[in-house]
């Protein structure tokens, strides 16, 4: 019989940044882009680094909306 586990609350957190990068994107606020990827930024940089699905949510808000110069 299978017992799901019960998730961390890294997972917790790992998912709602990630569904608050694809709102962003979706949204297309370059408010709400910003502060997502900021938020991505803190994530990875708290010991997160081989976490791939927020480098790709990253890659693809970065392509999507590239940084003003």
């Amino acid at each position: 019989m299978y017992t799901q586990h019960p998730r961390s609350e890294r997972d917790v957190s790992r998912d709602r940044l990630l569904k608050r990068m694809a709102d962003a994107g979706e949204g297309g606020n370059p408010k709400e882009v910003t502060r997502a990827l900021a938020d991505a930024k803190n994530w990875l940089s708290e010991n997160h680094v081989g976490d791939n699905s927020v480098r790709k949510a990253q890659f693809r808000l970065l392509r999507s909306f590239p940084p003003v110069r």
